[in-house]
């Protein structure tokens, strides 16, 4: 039912009729304006005029009217997500002493997925005081969520929580008047599994570790026994020639073909196929033991590194015709070993598979993304053309090459990349170059 014009219910009742918020339709804007009303009986104390008259106030609202729906929408949108985001989500305010010090906060507001994470309802966590709700003496991470509060500067943690015997990632985020939020997810599950497929990892790198130490053994029997055999077919050989001229006789040409090429060919055969399995169970010995070792994280300065690296290199590069430039680099978390390791790994094979059609030139330059270091090693030299079997532990995609390589350095890179909780990817065009990219934390 439609409501009276402000003005007639006021003729009607003898009354004032205030903020009446009406909409009227701008034909000539083609849009809609809003005005609030106010009509105020006026008594004529003259008795002279005996119509009864109304003053009509008319203020034009539209822009605040607007405002307020789009603060509805936005409201709207904010609560929207915030009930149906995956991860669990929570709104505070800090509470302060008399001298101003954080000493607590307070739970404003709690999405669905919160209890699903905490195991606590909204009915239950909704006003209480984080001390209340956790049965702790200390708030829970004051010291985090106040210093975001204050300084207006987002954070996140990972963390185990002892109150529920769970681990989380929290990301905090400044609210107004000193309050924050927080998003988190439990990521105890996948704590569990990662700590298994660790112990996995280990209990592989040390079979790994035992069985190619005991093919060493074999292999050099086979290594020793064919190199007596080889000269023994020497002395073998030379006492049969010896003999057939003794006798005046001329060797034949089967005989010749046996002791000449097929003889020594065998050997030859032997000797390469030990050298290269030599390689391969040194190869998985060194994978082994990456996998079994834990770095030593610490913060790292990569210019310092990367200065030595290029400076171990300049006969190679002075040999090659070729440049290594390196721009300012971030620091980043790791292992410094293990990212000398690394990054000799990837200068060694840039000078190694350079293009003979033109001068080498190496690239490495670094910027910080959030919490992790991005760093780019790109050359112009050879490229590849199968850039995703490049981790495959012995995969070389020319064997004929002629170069020494046991197939495992970028194998033993990404292991060393990912040992460290960072990641390394490979961009390659054949006869054009390559881009790796290594990201590491901050």
């Amino acid at each position: 039912m439609e409501s009276k014009h402000p003005v007639l219910e006021c003729l009607e009742t003898g009354k004032a009729v205030l903020g009446v918020v009406m909409g009227i339709w701008n034909e000539d804007k083609k849009q809609q304006r809003w005005i609030s009303m106010d009509a105020q009986p006026i008594n004529d104390t003259s008795g002279k005029n005996k119509e009864k008259l109304v003053l009509l106030r008319m203020t034009d609202i539209t822009d605040s009217v607007r405002s307020k729906k789009e603060e509805e929408k936005v409201s709207e949108r904010f609560h929207s997500l915030f009930d149906n985001m995956v991860e669990g989500a929570a709104l505070h305010e800090v509470v302060f002493d008399k001298a101003g010090n954080p000493v607590n906060y307070r739970i404003l507001d709690v999405n669905s997925n919160y209890v699903k994470h905490v195991g606590i309802s909204a009915r239950q966590a909704i006003g209480k005081l984080a001390t209340d709700l956790y049965a702790t003496d200390v708030p829970p991470y004051l010291a985090e969520f106040s210093a975001v509060a204050k300084s207006g500067m987002p954070y996140q943690f990972e963390t185990y929580f002892p109150p529920l015997d769970k681990h989380f990632i929290i990301s905090v985020a400044p609210l107004e008047s000193c309050g924050f939020a927080t998003i988190f997810f439990d990521i105890s599950e996948t704590k569990k599994l990662m700590a298994e497929l660790e112990r996995n990892n280990r209990e592989l790198s040390g079979i790994v570790y035992a069985a190619s130490h005991d093919l060493r053994s074999p292999l050099i029997n086979i290594q020793g026994f064919s190199s007596r055999l080889e000269k023994d077919y020497q002395f073998v050989s030379s006492l049969l020639r010896h003999a057939y001229a003794k006798a005046g006789e001329a060797i034949s040409d089967d005989t010749k073909v046996l002791l000449e090429e097929r003889i020594p060919k065998a050997f030859g055969y032997i000797k390469s196929s030990v050298e290269r399995m030599d390689r391969q169970i040194g190869g998985l010995l060194k994978i082994s033991r990456a996998g079994r070792s834990t770095p030593n994280m610490e913060k790292v300065d990569m210019n310092s590194l990367l200065a030595e690296l290029v400076s171990s290199f300049s006969f190679q590069l002075e040999k090659a015709g070729g440049k290594i430039e390196v721009e300012t680099l971030p620091y980043c978390s790791g292992d410094l070993s293990w990212l000398s390791q690394i990054f000799a790994n990837l200068l060694d094979n840039a000078i190694k598979y350079r293009s003979p059609n033109r001068p080498l030139i190496v690239q490495v330059s670094g910027i910080q993304k959030g919490t992790f270091v991005e760093y780019v090693v790109k050359d112009n030299g050879m490229g590849m053309e199968n850039p995703q079997k490049a981790w495959q532990l012995f995969y070389r995609e020319n064997p004929d090459d002629g170069l020494a390589s046991e197939g495992i350095g970028l194998t033993m890179v990404e292991r060393l990349v990912g040992r460290m909780g960072g990641k390394i990817e490979l961009a390659s065009v054949a006869k054009e170059g390559s881009r790796f990219t290594i990201m590491l934390p901050v």
